[in-house]
């Protein structure tokens, strides 16, 4: 019995046994945007941003921001896309949030017939018809609400640059648990960020274009969780060469 449990054990370890583990695709902006970005793919500096972060993960350099739509036009995303995974069970998202201005969270206060809130911010992974989303308000003002409850990284909203009329709030969304092992499989990714919300005003096209509300990132990190990578060709040749030796042995023991 020992012979024939030896033998299977040779024949599992020349089928392929392999290691899991987690690939991870990373994308800062300090040095340009590649190819798999589409939609809104503006660069600039993080201004009062730069140091902001947790660890040795910071806002640095430059990063993708967002001010676009805004009342009379639709918010276009900032699109990740990522083809040809390996196989995967899952994975995590990880990026800094800088919101920027006059972002208004859960208000229903009207100014000249227009709403100034909510302003929401959004994720949506696409897995072929799967699909994703976050949703949550986010304010700048410490007198108005916002549904997500996420700490704010420096505490408090602090002048950062952009608008110099409003204040600016800035979080590592990578700490949240709410990224993590989120449902993917397939061998294509489709990320976007974008904002809406009735109060949304962005570049505020209405009023002059008077930049009151937009959004960037940083450190953008993309997480596949078990993915399991094959054994190098050298493996096979040895695990051969012994399961050889194996049927050899188990021959002789069986003709004996």
């Amino acid at each position: 019995m020992k012979k024939l449990v030896m033998f299977m054990s040779l024949v599992w370890l020349v089928a392929g046994v392999g290691t899991t583990n987690a690939t991870t695709y990373s994308f800062g902006f300090d040095s340009g945007i590649s190819s798999q970005w589409s939609g809104v793919t503006h660069l600039e500096s993080v201004q009062g941003y730069a140091g902001l972060g947790s660890g040795s993960n910071v806002f640095s350099g430059n990063f993708l921001r967002n001010e676009s739509g805004g009342y009379v036009s639709t918010p276009t995303p900032s699109v990740l896309t990522l083809t040809g995974l390996p196989a995967h069970t899952s994975l995590s998202l990880g990026f800094l949030l800088a919101v920027i201005d006059s972002w208004d969270g859960n208000s229903n206060e009207v100014i000249e017939h227009y709403p100034v809130g909510p302003d929401y911010f959004n994720v949506r992974v696409v897995d072929g018809n799967n699909i994703w989303t976050f949703s949550q308000t986010f304010t700048n003002f410490t007198n108005v609400s916002q549904s997500y409850s996420g700490s704010k990284l420096g505490g408090g909203p602090s002048a950062r640059g952009f608008n110099a009329t409003w204040l600016d709030s800035a979080y590592d969304m990578g700490l949240d648990p709410v990224f993590q092992n989120i449902p993917h499989t397939g061998a294509t990714l489709t990320v976007e960020w974008f904002a809406s919300g009735g109060g949304w005003q962005g570049e505020n096209a209405l009023f002059s274009y008077t930049h009151d509300e937009s959004w960037a990132i940083d450190n953008v990190r993309v997480t596949l969780n078990d993915v399991h990578t094959p054994l190098p060709p050298t493996f096979f040749l040895l695990g051969s060469g012994l399961l050889g030796l194996g049927l050899l042995g188990f021959w002789k023991k069986s003709h004996a």
